[in-house]
C-alpha cells in the first residue's frame, strides 16, 4: 500500500512540476520588461542625445506594448525635449522576430541588452533592460 501511495505521489509531483515549467516557459520571453534607450547607432556613429536616451519600451506578459520616445524641438533658440507615447501589442514570431504594432523586426538579445535591427538597416537602437 505504501508503494502505491509513493508512486501516486511521485506521479502527481512530476505532473505538477512539468505544468509549472510550461507556465514559466510561456511567461519568460526575454523581451518582457522595461527597456531604456542606451544608444542609437547610425553609420557607426552614436546619434542619441540626452533627450532621446530618456526613451523607454515596455513589453508586458499580456502582449501589450508601450513606447515613450523623446526628441528635441530646437525652436526659437532653445531646445525642448518632447515626448510621444505609442501603445500597441507585440507578438513573438520566433527566431528573434517580434511584431510590434504590425511591424516585424529582428531583435538580438545580449545579456541585459537588446539590439533592435530596424528594417532599413541604417539604424540600430540599443536598449538596456531596467527590470
Amino acid at each position: 500500500m505504501k508503494k502505491i501511495v509513493h508512486v501516486l505521489l511521485v506521479i502527481t509531483l512530476t505532473y505538477s512540476c512539468n505544468k509549472t515549467e510550461d507556465n514559466e516557459t510561456l511567461s519568460s520571453d526575454p523581451i518582457i520588461g522595461k527597456w531604456q534607450l542606451f544608444q542609437d547607432i547610425e553609420n557607426a556613429t552614436d546619434i542619441s542625445t540626452n533627450c532621446s536616451r530618456q526613451g523607454t519600451l515596455s513589453f508586458s506578459e499580456n502582449g501589450s506594448f508601450k513606447g515613450i520616445y523623446f526628441t528635441e524641438d530646437s525652436g526659437q533658440n532653445t531646445a525642448t525635449c518632447i515626448s510621444e507615447t505609442q501603445n500597441a501589442f507585440w507578438l513573438n514570431k520566433g527566431n528573434n522576430f517580434y511584431t510590434v504594432d504590425g511591424a516585424t523586426r529582428k531583435i538580438t538579445f545580449k545579456e541585459k541588452y537588446t539590439i533592435l535591427e530596424l528594417p532599413n538597416g541604417n539604424l540600430t537602437s540599443i536598449f538596456k533592460k531596467l527590470d
